[in-house]
């Protein structure tokens, strides 16, 4: 079987996660309306962080009042 492959490069830190989400996706949020029909906001792109890429999304949705 193969080797596996070792990485030279660090895991992102979770600052370094929260940082770049919140630049590349809080402050993308559009307005969408969902299928379902209710209201919120979405957003995704993708990241890259200590040189590995990851895609992402964020997604809001008003929920119903109790």
């Amino acid at each position: 079987m193969g080797q596996e492959r070792q990485s030279i490069m660090s895991e992102p830190t979770l600052d370094q996660v929260r940082e770049a989400a919140t630049v590349n996706l809080v402050n993308n949020l559009q307005p969408k309306e969902f299928k379902s029909g209710k209201m919120g906001f979405y957003a995704q792109g993708k990241i890259t962080l200590e040189g590995k890429r990851y895609q992402s999304q964020i997604m809001l949705v008003e929920i119903a009042q109790k």
